[in-house]
């Protein structure tokens, strides 16, 4: 897709959860991925960065990011099996 290595796919920014005291904006580095799927070593040094940092960042399969705007309280429902597996990173 000629984007820079190791750049995720999907910057997503999301709405100001009630629970922000200062009201600044979140955002999310999304790196989609198969079921089977393995992440290059610049995707890995990147997730590894933004980690370091308290950057959000998700990487696996819709399911995955799924769970993690459920757990961060973006949305509340979602069919059972949008839930991810316990192997996914979150």
């Amino acid at each position: 897709m000629r984007q820079t290595p190791g750049l995720p796919d999907i910057y997503a920014f999301l709405p100001v959860p009630r629970w922000v005291p200062d009201g600044h904006a979140s955002a999310l580095w999304i790196e989609m991925k198969a079921e089977d799927g393995r992440m290059s070593e610049e995707q890995e040094t990147f997730r590894r960065l933004c980690r370091e940092r308290d950057v959000p960042h998700v990487d696996g399969t819709a399911n995955a990011v799924t769970a993690y705007l459920v757990a961060g309280g973006w949305i509340r429902e979602v069919a059972h099996y949008r839930m991810p597996a316990a192997t996914e990173s979150v």
